[in-house]
């Protein structure tokens, strides 16, 4: 949802206008901060319209940043959970590991993604990164391949940047390395689908973002491009489909 924005534009008022807009019930919102005792998740679960549900969550990001991404994420998820359902059954979280268990190599990688998915992906989005950014992001995730050359994600974020640069035939090649679960991660479909609606066809982009949707139903960001696809093919019917 942070697309477009720096982290400390992504105000409460910015992520309850996008839960709008993606047309959820509920959203959860934070911010990882510094202190003197180590980083703390603080934010809130929410229901539209409802009052908002705190939370707050000490991380240790020391040594072990695979390990509080992880924590992290399992947080949002239960406060958000918590709030949004009623009969109080434990919710069960079926987390994916991560293919990387390199503490160097998740904190290059998560500032390469953190940069990237600040950039949208329609056809009609301008570049909103800076030639800066983007060089910023790439030697990010060439770090993180070389702390962690099985780390096939790190080519998933090479792939989206040096597509956003317009350098095709090293995306394409970055984009072949990634396997596995990486695969399944926004970075790649977000890759593919650039280059398959630059350089194929809207049709094209559409076949992608229905793969991404089939492959993790919850995956929003793939929902709204496709609806965005749709409406400016002139698809207006399977747009309005697309996001409800």
């Amino acid at each position: 949802l942070g697309e477009g924005l720096k982290a400390e534009q992504l105000t409460p008022e910015e992520a309850e206008r996008a839960a709008r807009r993606l047309g959820a019930d509920g959203y959860v919102s934070g911010q990882l901060v510094a202190g003197p005792k180590g980083h703390v998740l603080t934010g809130s679960a929410q229901l539209l319209g409802k009052k908002p549900h705190p939370l707050s969550l000490k991380l240790d990001l020391g040594e072990a940043t695979v390990k509080s991404i992880e924590e992290g994420g399992d947080a949002l998820a239960t406060a958000l959970y918590k709030v949004a359902v009623t009969d109080k059954k434990p919710l069960v979280l079926q987390d994916v590991p991560p293919s990387t268990l390199s503490d160097p190599a998740m904190r290059s990688f998560a500032h390469c993604y953190g940069t990237l998915m600040r950039q949208p992906a329609g056809i009609e989005n301008p570049t909103v990164l800076d030639e800066a950014e983007l060089r910023s992001a790439l030697q990010a995730c060439e770090a993180a391949a070389k702390e962690d050359p099985g780390f096939s994600g790190a080519q998933a974020g090479l792939a989206l940047a040096f597509a956003i640069l317009g350098d095709d035939a090293r995306a394409v090649r970055a984009l072949n390395l990634v396997g596995g679960a990486d695969s399944r991660q926004p970075l790649a479909w977000q890759a593919r689908f650039w280059l398959v609606t630059r350089y194929q066809s809207g049709a094209a982009g559409e076949q992608v973002l229905r793969e991404a949707i089939a492959a993790q139903p919850g995956f929003l960001l793939a929902r709204s491009y496709l609806a965005e696809l749709l409406d400016t093919l002139s698809e207006h019917e399977k747009a309005g489909e697309a996001w409800r």
